[in-house]
């Protein structure tokens, strides 16, 4: 009688080994997940975020508007914080009637993220201030620039809706989640770019052969956000290397980088 072979036993894996292990695993499923096209990768960008402790803040933003309409300013009226603790509360019976599950809640909820994101109507109208302003005062185009950027850049890094949108690129295999992400960048670019060509027009410059000012306004808006997330992680590497007030390090590489994409209007085209 022929003995049939015994199963070879593999040796067993060490604690570290297991852990190598899980971790390679997992990275391949995160990165795999950028690729992932499905519904449900949408909401898995934020499925940190549960229904029931939606409705629960949802509530207390009715009883503090509540109670805010009812006493008015100046005045509190007697039994208006009552009646703000007793409204109705939001139940998640009555958030299910607006989406019938939790993964497509949070599927909404990416997109409006990303359109708060590129809420830009503020932002447009407070850099043009800054280049009229420096215009009209005949102040070195350097100073502008630098103030330009110094304000987009502290926005931009004090932004929670900005940093939360870039977990939305672990999505971006969906198309509607990059339909979202290009939309805002499209809208903020279409906006900017009028401010970019006030600030040339004001200071006597053109784009110089073959840019142009959508190639600037990408550019500027890039170094941008660049710098917001190395600011994140190491704040002083992106303070000015010349210790100068109102100066950062952005700022010194953006006006290098708008030097060298424009000209004075006088100049032959090179």
């Amino acid at each position: 009688m022929t003995a049939q072979p015994g199963r070879r036993r593999l040796p067993k894996r060490s604690r570290e080994e297991t852990r190598v292990l899980m971790l390679r695993a997992a990275t391949e499923l995160v990165c795999e997940g950028i690729n992932d096209s499905s519904d449900a990768a949408v909401a898995a960008a934020l499925a940190h975020v549960q229904l029931t402790e939606v409705a629960a803040r949802a509530t207390r933003i009715v009883q503090a508007e509540l109670a805010a309409d009812e006493s008015g300013p100046g005045s509190v009226p007697a039994g208006s914080a009552k009646r703000a603790r007793d409204a109705a509360p939001i139940t998640t019976g009555a958030i299910y009637q607006v989406w019938q599950t939790q993964a497509e809640f949070q599927a909404d909820l990416v997109f409006h993220i990303g359109e708060l994101d590129a809420a830009y109507e503020p932002a447009i109208q407070a850099v043009a201030g800054i280049v009229a302003a420096g215009v009209a005062a005949r102040q070195p185009v350097e100073q502008t620039l630098a103030q330009l950027i110094g304000w987009s850049y502290e926005r931009t890094r004090e932004s929670a809706t900005f940093y939360v949108s870039l977990g939305f690129f672990l999505r971006s295999g969906n198309a509607r989640v990059r339909e979202v992400l290009a939309h805002g960048d499209q809208a903020f670019t279409t906006a900017i770019t009028p401010v970019w060509q006030a600030m040339l027009d004001g200071y006597g410059l053109r784009m110089r052969a073959p840019y142009t000012v959508e190639n600037l306004a990408v550019s500027v808006s890039t170094l941008i956000e660049g710098f917001a997330l190395q600011w994140k992680r190491q704040p002083d590497r992106t303070e000015d290397p010349l210790g100068e007030d109102g100066w950062s390090l952005a700022a010194r590489l953006a006006v290098m980088m708008f030097t060298q994409l424009t000209e004075p209007v006088g100049d032959q085209p090179s």
